[in-house]
C-alpha cells in the first residue's frame, strides 16, 4: 500500500502548500505517478525503473499519429509497475484528433484505494 507523499500540482509540478507553512500531503498514487511519467527513465540511482521515456519520445517530435502511438506506449510502460503491484487498475490511454485535426493524447488510471486519476495534464500533447 502506498504511504504519504507531498502533494504535487499536476500543472505547475510544484509542491502544494497546506496554507499553514508546510506542504500538503496525499495518500493517493498521484505524486508517484507524476514522478513516474515526468522523470527520466533510469535517472534516479535509488531505483533505475522509476521514470519514463516520454520526454525522449516527445523531444523534437511533431504531433502525428506515429508520435502519439509511441507516446501512448511510453505511458503504458511507465504505468505498468503500478498495475503489476495491484496499486492501480483500468489504465486507459487514448490517441485521437480534435475537430481541427490536431492530435492529442489522453490517459487515466484508477488508484484502487482512491479512484480515477486523470494523467492527461502530465502528458506531452495532452488534451
Amino acid at each position: 500500500m502506498p504511504g504519504t507523499d507531498r502533494a504535487l500540482d499536476p500543472v505547475t509540478h510544484d509542491y502544494v502548500s497546506d496554507d499553514r507553512g508546510g506542504w500538503a500531503t496525499t495518500t493517493t498514487l498521484a505524486t508517484a505517478l507524476q514522478h513516474q511519467l515526468l522523470d527520466e527513465l533510469g535517472g534516479w540511482w535509488g531505483d533505475p525503473d522509476v521514470g519514463s521515456d516520454l520526454a525522449a519520445a516527445a523531444t523534437g517530435a511533431k504531433a502525428s499519429e506515429r508520435t502519439m502511438q509511441r507516446l501512448a506506449e511510453a505511458v503504458r510502460r511507465a504505468c505498468a509497475p503500478f498495475l503489476e503491484r495491484g496499486l492501480a487498475a483500468d489504465l486507459e490511454v487514448t490517441v485521437d484528433r480534435n475537430q481541427l485535426g490536431a492530435w492529442g493524447l489522453r490517459a487515466s488510471i484508477r488508484d484502487v484505494q482512491h479512484g480515477t486519476l486523470d494523467l492527461t495534464p502530465l502528458l506531452p500533447f495532452g488534451g
